[in-house]
């Protein structure tokens, strides 16, 4: 079909079957829109009619001479060259007809894979999250180094008595003045989360008290003057948060640790039945 030039050859309608020869044909004489010795093609048809395969549908073309099927057509020598192609096209099966060969398709972009909105949306969310994360990081104080206890603030023997302190044990407290000038902290802290309190206590018949615990990884002892308590430690914003119990007792008890707006650590305890009492540590240097 190529040698046509790309024109397509008109086929009958009664569904007769063609011989197209493809061989050249010079059809210089009277054709000034064709080169010279341009290939031409010619259908025979089965009625041994021949016709020009050009675009017009028009059976009377100048280089095309009609012939009665009576009559035998004279041997053309270009008919016997080497040269040319013939085949048999079969009109009343146009779908056998190979097309014209076209330009590759495009190929279409890949659709998007289902759920890839939600997958997208999703990590938008975890990089959003991770980045409040870091600021708030960064707003969360550092309790490491010495610190020792200036004062003590509140009133204590309430205090004492909701977590179920006895009499004595409360007159003994007051005595040492509830740990004033006595009790330490050593804080190591590698990073936000984690920390170790190394503890002095009032009472000292009481050995220091140590405690290793990362916020947010659940519960761990705590040892104080009040006894063994059982605490889960968390941040709420710039103040770290103890929820915490008295192990003989059971009593809930809060602690929250701070630094206030002159620098000092403060730790203050708070009963179940709402009395508050803080400890102000002072920074030693």
């Amino acid at each position: 079909l190529a040698a046509t030039g790309n024109r397509r050859l008109p086929l009958p309608h009664n569904g007769a079957r063609m011989r197209v020869s493809l061989r050249p044909r010079c059809v210089c004489g009277g054709r000034p829109d064709l080169e010279p010795h341009e290939p031409m093609p010619v259908v025979r048809c089965s009625d041994g009619k021949k016709r020009s395969a050009e675009t017009s549908s028009t059976a009377s073309s100048p280089s095309i001479a009609e012939q009665d099927p009576a009559t035998p057509s004279k041997p053309n020598p270009r008919d016997a060259s080497s040269d040319g192609i013939v085949f048999d096209v079969d009109s009343s099966n146009a779908a056998a007809v190979e097309p014209l060969p076209t330009a590759a398709p495009t190929p279409a972009a890949e659709p998007p894979r289902p759920g890839a909105g939600a997958e997208a949306a999703a990590e938008a969310l975890a990089v959003e999250e991770t980045r409040a994360n870091l600021v708030l990081c960064r707003s969360r104080p550092s309790f490491a180094g010495d610190w020792l206890l200036q004062r003590a603030d509140g009133d204590f023997d309430t205090f004492l008595s909701d977590v179920g302190m006895s009499w004595l044990n409360r007159k003994a407290a007051m005595a040492l003045n509830y740990g004033v000038g006595r009790v330490r902290i050593t804080c190591e802290q590698p990073c936000e989360d984690d920390m170790t309190f190394l503890k002095v206590l009032a009472d000292p018949r009481k050995r220091e008290a140590r405690s290793c615990f990362h916020v947010g990884a659940g519960s761990f002892p705590v040892s104080d003057d009040i006894g063994t308590l059982i605490a889960d430690a968390s941040w709420e914003g710039e103040v770290l948060h103890f929820a915490a119990r008295i192990d003989a007792s059971g009593l809930p008890l809060t602690m929250l640790m701070y630094l206030n707006g002159d620098g000092a650590l403060v730790e203050e305890m708070i009963s179940s039945k709402g009395t508050s009492v803080k400890y102000v540590f002072a920074a030693q240097i």
